[in-house]
């Protein structure tokens, strides 16, 4: 972070908030893409919450199933995990 005279500016906050809209966006174009094909919300949105709760529910799983030295699994999450959720909505 650059602490100026009275003002901060952090360019990682900057690129973080663009990176989130560019993930909002792509979930919302899957959203109304899949209510269009299938012709209805109710459809969609069961999709993907389904596709959401598998994301979640591997997490949970990988967590407590396969722990380390301290007892949990993952250390840190990294990127590839987070892109995951990019595949699993393609699949999806």
């Amino acid at each position: 972070s650059i602490a100026y005279n009275y003002v901060k500016y952090d360019p990682m906050q900057e690129l973080i908030a663009q990176d989130l809209a560019k993930i909002v966006v792509s979930i919302l174009f899957v959203f109304l893409y899949m209510c269009f094909s299938l012709k209805t919300a109710f459809v969609a949105c069961c999709g993907m919450l389904q596709i959401f709760s598998s994301f979640f529910l591997t997490l949970l799983i990988y967590r407590f199933l396969w722990p380390n030295s301290d007892g949990y699994g993952y250390d840190y999450f990294t990127l590839f995990c987070g892109l995951a959720m990019f595949v699993i909505l393609g699949i999806g």
